[in-house]
């Protein structure tokens, strides 16, 4: 990922907003910079500008600590008289120096599955009580898991019961994983298999209001295929293999292991005009265009989306959806990205 260039908080084009600011100082400056003869003085030089942020964007994974500003030689950090404010000091915690923790409670948060990747603290330098405004007068430290910190040295993965647990060819779940809070889903579903009934609890609450919110708006959506353990999918991967070929099975089907169907997070969703059926055109269906549009806001994504095949190593699937919560989900929306490269994984 390219690091942006260089910020200050006060860019020579805002000096007027800088020096807004400080206009006390400078008037209490000029006013005593008279000689016995009355003749002014030559004016004294502003204080030096605010502290500079090294990025516009910073990413702290769990326990890390990062430092957001950048040092010039001796000078103070942050420069005297300047200090620096969290938005969300319950979870991200700014020392004087610039650095960057998250707190016990945020902490807690992640152990207890409350606090994912995706959240974000903005950080705003202050003077005397007063916040620097303005674009690049601030920056943001976003909480971001290091995937290469989350597996054990076989390729799986340390927390998969971890809400924005990155699970793919190459991140796999252990055989024996079974979610513990699996639910029967409260929505209209198309298979007797109960198995695929499932999701966990939470998530399951979530797909119950994102079709609420669909049938308000007309449309009706049906959820096909949710939970599925290592066994059910293993099966189900053979199955492909032996009727369809090993390069179809690996493009539209996942190894035991490594589907995410396997974490009790994933619903494939269809609908009566589909025939109940999983088929690309989903996606070109009012009712899919609405739940590609929406789902964000119930914590849900397009974990597979078009033209990002050669990144998840999946076809595009319109109806399968992964819940990640709201915040992960609504930051992955808005910047077009999949989990893989979000994380930054080649």
């Amino acid at each position: 990922m390219n690091n942006p260039p260089l910020i200050s908080l006060f860019p020579v084009s805002r000096r007027a907003a800088g020096r807004r600011l400080l206009g006390a100082w400078l008037l209490l400056s000029l006013s005593c910079g008279a000689g016995e003869t009355g003749a002014p003085e030559s004016p004294v030089p502003p204080p030096a500008l605010g502290p500079s942020f090294a990025r516009q964007e910073f990413f702290l994974h769990p326990g890390d600590t990062i430092s957001l500003i950048q040092t010039a030689g001796d000078s103070p950090v942050p420069p005297d008289g300047w200090d620096l404010v969290s938005s969300r000091p319950e979870w991200f915690q700014v020392n004087p120096q610039g650095e960057v923790r998250l707190t016990e409670a945020a902490l807690e948060g992640i152990r207890s599955g409350t606090l994912v990747s995706g959240e974000a603290a903005e950080v705003r330098a202050r003077m005397g009580g007063v916040l620097a405004e303005g674009e690049g007068e601030s920056c943001l430290v976003i909480l971001r898991k290091d995937p290469r910190r989350t597996l054990d040295g076989e390729g799986r993965l340390r927390d998969p019961g971890d809400y924005d647990a990155l699970v793919n060819k190459s991140r796999r779940l252990p055989s024996s994983y079974i979610p513990p809070d699996l639910v029967l889903v409260e929505t209209p579903t198309c298979l007797e298999m109960e198995e695929v009934r499932k999701m966990r609890r939470e998530a399951s609450a979530a797909l119950t209001e994102l079709f609420r919110a669909a049938a308000g708006e007309g449309f009706t959506l049906v959820a096909r295929s949710g939970y599925r353990a290592y066994r059910t999918q293993e099966a189900l991967y053979n199955n492909y293999v032996f009727t369809q070929g090993q390069e179809y099975a690996d493009r539209y089907s996942a190894r035991p292991g490594t589907s995410e169907h396997q974490t009790g997070l994933v619903m494939d969703i269809t609908s009566p005009e589909m025939n109940y059926q999983l088929e690309e055109s989903f996606g070109e269906t009012p009712a899919g265009m609405w739940v590609a549009a929406n789902a964000h806001r119930f914590g849900f994504i397009i974990r597979y989306p078009r033209g990002k095949e050669g990144i998840t190593g999946y076809a595009y699937e319109p109806w399968h959806l992964r819940y990640v919560k709201p915040a992960l989900a609504g930051r992955l929306h808005s910047l077009g990205l999949t989990l893989e490269e979000f994380f930054n994984l080649p």
